[in-house]
Order: C-alpha cells, then structure tokens, then sequence
C-alpha cells in the first residue's frame, strides 16, 4: 500500500491542471485555424495586381519626366553656349569672308575677321562636323561648343545687308533624346558686325 504525503498529492494536482490547460488550448487553436478560400484568393491577386501597375505607371511618369527635363536642358545649354559665342564674335568682327564662307544653306560656315590690334587681324571660322558645331581661329581648333548628346542637325548662316549696316542671321536645329524619343528644338538670332556700321 502506498501513501501520498501532501508534498505528492500538491505536485500531482499540479501536472493534471497542467496537461488540462495544454488541451484546451489546442482545441482552441484548432477551432480558430481557418485558410483562404479560393473567391478571396482571386480578389487579393487582382487587387495586388492593380496596385503594382499604378506603382509602375507612376515610375515611368516620373522616368520620362525627369528624361524630358534633362534633354530640354542638353538642347538650352548647349544652345546657348554656342550662340553666346558666335554672335559675340560677330559684334567683335569687322567683315565677312563670304568667299569662303558657305552662306544661305545647311551645314553652314561662316568666318570672320576680327581685329586683334589696330594692325593684326584674326580669322575664326565656326562650322558643323559630326553633329557638333566647332569654333577655330587662325586654323587652330579651339573646341566643340555643343555636348555630345545634343545633336545639331541645322546650322545655317545668312548675310543680311543693308544701307547702314551687315549682320548674321544664325539659324540652328538641335535634337536630343528623352529615352522614349527626340526632342528637337530650333534657335535663330541676328547678330550685327561692329566693323560694318556706316558702310
């Protein structure tokens, strides 16, 4: 015959309300375990769908956006680096070399003369090549003044006379890419030679 002390009968109470517990709590989890059906399956994936498309869309707004902007300022910089310098050198010139020069049409180039001194003079010729509009004095080419991405595809230079005085009308396309396509923008001005007031 065995005897249970306090001791065991406090222990033994304990491991059954223990093992209880256990069993009423995975009859619970188990009552509460429910899945996906398919109907709900199907609206989560087209709304997952729909929202991904909107993200999408809006990124590549956002791409040709910021690719339209960067390709208007390739065609302004380079646009204007160029006809800053070509029409300060006009100012500066005093004649036109129109037999050298090839005037009226496209590609075009125009070459001045500029005095440096009361008895030196310099020549600087401005044409196309490659896409690119270039500047050289004296034969030496000093440099491209458009970029690389900015593609001039016109360049003509138009001897205006008059009673008083000669200009240059300066006529140039400029095409750059966007990354969905091209850009194109025309620029003309008119510059007036200093040396040709009066004639």
């Amino acid at each position: 015959m065995k005897f249970f002390t306090h001791t065991n009968r406090e222990q033994i109470k304990e491991k059954s309300t223990w093992r209880l517990s256990l069993q009423g709590f995975g009859g619970l989890a188990s009552k509460g375990r429910r899945g996906f059906t398919l109907p709900e399956l199907v609206v989560y994936c087209a709304i997952l769908t729909l929202l991904v498309i909107v993200v999408m869309m809006g990124v590549a707004g956002v791409m040709k956006t910021y690719g339209t902007v960067r390709a208007n300022q390739e065609i302004s910089r380079s646009a204007s680096t160029a006809l800053e310098r070509i029409v300060r050198d006009i100012r500066s010139a005093e004649s036109i070399d129109v037999i050298n020069s090839t005037l009226g049409v496209s590609p075009g180039v125009l070459i001045l003369t500029i005095p440096v001194t009361e008895v030196t003079d310099k020549t600087v010729r401005f044409y196309l090549d490659n896409g690119r509009v270039y500047v050289e004095e004296d034969d030496v080419v000093i440099g491209a003044l458009t970029t690389e991405r900015a593609i001039v595809s016109v360049l003509s230079f138009t001897q205006i006379t008059t009673a008083e005085s000669q200009g240059v009308r300066i006529n140039m396309t400029i095409d750059t890419s966007n990354g969905k396509g091209t850009i194109t923008d025309t620029f003309t001005t008119t510059s007036v030679l200093r040396g040709s007031y009066g004639i």
